[in-house]
């Protein structure tokens, strides 16, 4: 009789050498016309162009704040096609509407960096023009606007150690983090190749359950795991850690009887490291 646990198929997913540079989602028909992709925003504990160095903690709680929660949740975390070009307090702490050309539905940190999940707006206007742009081959690129305090280091360089208020991070031609542009799909390759039943080995992967720290650690964090979850559209329906490769396995639900998929999803460096702290603990 079959086994019912069999894997038949994997679909593996591995990253290579050569980037893909079209890394994002084209969202058109029925009036709409904008686009979804990831971004990497910021990097902390490195000196920017501005030369300025941002500390990664205070800068969490930075992200934190309860009224970046609330526009994240309401879908209304936009920025600006561009910096104002003022001084006037008022302006820079307002987000003009008028000028705005997309929006965050999603932020979280992978390593020293924070990334978001962006959305050009739908409109026919800085929405429009970012989206036409970005289609033309521009690599969009953002800049944070926040208030922070400011430790003068010496006559040029200023460090951020203590928490400041995030206002928004706009669009900007170069951002003064050089690497906080879209972030490049890896190249991948897909392949279904036959998996050997069980042998009576003993199991080395760590079931991650719905309710589990580990299904919300690796899935907030993985930017491997959301990168495949999001091209492929895999329909999970269970997610597992193997030790020994530092693999994140997910089990897709294909709808059809006796047929299983499985994605074979390399963990991210840090991913690797964190989980195998967490395992050295148990």
């Amino acid at each position: 009789m079959e086994n019912a646990n069999e894997t038949i198929a994997c679909f593996v997913c591995e990253q290579t050498t050569e980037p893909q540079k079209v890394n994002y989602t084209h969202v058109k028909g029925d009036g709409l016309n904008y686009l979804k992709f990831k971004a990497r925003l910021q990097t902390y504990g490195v000196w920017n162009r501005n030369k300025r160095n941002y500390h990664l903690e205070p800068m969490k709680k930075s992200w934190a704040a309860p009224h970046i929660k609330e526009l994240i949740s309401r879908g209304d975390f936009w920025g600006e096609y561009g910096h104002p070009i003022t001084t006037d307090p008022k302006r820079i702490v307002t987000i003009d509407q008028k000028m705005c050309s997309h929006r965050f539905t999603n932020i979280w940190f992978r390593g020293n960096s924070v990334y978001g999940d962006v959305e050009t707006l739908n409109d026919h206007g800085y929405g429009e023009q970012f989206t036409m742009r970005t289609l033309q081959g521009c690599d969009p690129a953002f800049s944070l606007r926040a208030m922070v305090p400011l430790t003068k280091i010496d006559a040029v360089r200023a460090e951020i150690r203590d928490t400041g208020h995030i206002i928004t991070v706009d669009s900007v031609i170069l951002p003064s983090h050089d690497d906080a542009y879209i972030v490049p799909m890896a190249g991948m390759e897909s392949t279904m190749v036959g998996v050997p039943n069980g042998n009576g080995s003993k199991d080395i992967t760590i079931p991650v359950q719905e309710s589990s720290q580990w299904l919300d650690y690796i899935q907030e964090q993985s930017f491997n795991l959301k990168t495949v979850l999001d091209h492929y559209e895999v329909n999970v329906e269970s997610i597992t850690y193997d030790k020994k490769k530092d693999n994140i396995i997910v089990r897709e639900n294909t709808g059809v009887p006796g047929v299983k998929r499985t994605a074979i999803i390399r963990a991210d460096e840090y991913i690797r490291k964190e989980v195998s702290n967490m395992f050295s603990r148990l």
